[in-house]
């Protein structure tokens, strides 16, 4: 019974996605009650908000990362806050989860090319999702997840109707509050050979079936993604531990030029000449710069540091990603440098909508 009933939560929350995916985002003011499907942005967080319309489910904005969810003998609903476009980072949570008999709290989001939705999920009701067997685990955060891969043949995703799989890692400890270190899942993932695209949304959800329950929840990001604790993968294959990599959000710069538009997710408007600008770098076995960009066009930016006219140690060239939403992931090789420095990014030529850059080494 559970199982069945399970099938159509998922059938329903992936059409809940595509359809929330193709919403306009609004701005919610805090202690907004939302109770019809809605995205947009309370202060530098996104939120996602969709139900099917049975029962009755709500979702209240608290301001900035807080929420609040009730449902009572819903259909399906899924609600949350986070990024407009997901990353490797660190991201904390804290609050209260009543999950019923068929509900859960998770990191959740998706990836394009190859197209994925994953789950971290840190806390559930009585039914463990997703069913069947483990294909290994991870030790990430002080406890132990489960791993497992699904496929959904022909079913509804963000990019319309795909086949696709989901992965997911699943506490065996439940929890309502505490720190998710997302590289230590993408790499035991990724060394399972089930590999990801560039990233679309990423939020921490409430989500609910045929059940009652609420949740109360606070999402915050940490300071880097080379936190976090053991990532080995006892489930066979290569240690998943961090990368040590450094994710800088465009729009959570420490200075940038007045004629930018920035946005939760995004920096846009470039023109030849405009920076962004990031304090206290600390470059050191950094080789290369990763680009989160969407872009109907190609151009170029330079990494440069120190000062607006100091060392160039970048050049990327980018290529059209296929339009303004459509982001992808374009890396340009650093020159060798060690310690703190201010870095910038300036533009060249051409445009584009720069998300999340991720310095790697």
């Amino acid at each position: 019974m559970l199982n069945k009933a399970k099938g159509k939560f998922k059938k329903l929350a992936i059409a809940a996605v595509m359809i929330a995916s193709l919403l306009i985002p609004t701005t919610a003011f805090a202690g907004q009650t939302i109770t019809s499907n809605s995205t947009g942005y309370d202060g530098d967080f996104y939120y996602s908000f969709w139900t099917d319309g049975g029962g009755y489910a709500s979702m209240t904005i608290n301001g900035n990362g807080s929420y609040s969810t009730s449902w009572s003998n819903c259909g399906n609903f899924t609600a949350g806050k986070g990024w407009r476009t997901g990353a490797e980072r660190v991201i904390n949570f804290s609050g209260t989860f009543n999950g019923g008999n068929n509900g859960y709290l998770a990191v959740y989001g998706w990836t394009k090319n190859p197209l994925v939705e994953y789950y971290i999920v840190e806390n559930y009701g009585s039914w463990t999702p997703p069913g069947g067997q483990s294909v290994g685990t991870i030790n990430s955060d002080g406890g132990t997840y489960n791993l497992y891969r699904t496929q959904r043949v022909n079913q509804p995703s963000i990019i319309g109707t795909a086949t696709f799989y989901q992965y997911w890692s699943v506490r065996t400890s439940k929890r309502s509050s505490g720190s998710v270190t997302t590289a230590n899942h993408f790499n035991a993932w990724k060394s399972k050979g089930w590999t990801m695209g560039s990233h679309d949304y990423q939020i921490v959800e409430t989500e609910g079936y045929q059940s009652s329950g609420s949740s109360n929840i606070t999402v915050s990001e940490g300071s880097s993604t080379g936190g976090g604790d053991n990532g080995g993968n006892t489930g066979g294959g290569d240690n998943g531990g961090s990368t040590g990599s450094i994710n800088l959000n465009s729009w959570q710069c420490n200075n940038r030029s007045s004629s930018l538009n920035s946005w939760t997710g995004a920096v846009g408007g470039w023109k030849v000449g405009d920076w962004i600008q990031f304090n206290n770098v600390d470059l050191s076995g950094k080789t290369y710069l990763n680009f989160n960009l969407a872009s109907a066009q190609s151009g170029s930016y330079k990494v440069v540091i120190d000062n607006y006219y100091g060392t160039q140690i970048g050049t990327l060239n980018f290529t059209s990603t296929g339009g303004w939403d459509t982001y992808t992931n374009q890396s340009c090789n650093l020159s060798s440098v060690s310690g703190s420095h201010t870095l910038y990014i300036i533009c060249t030529s051409g445009t584009a909508n720069v998300g999340t850059l991720t310095l790697g080494g």
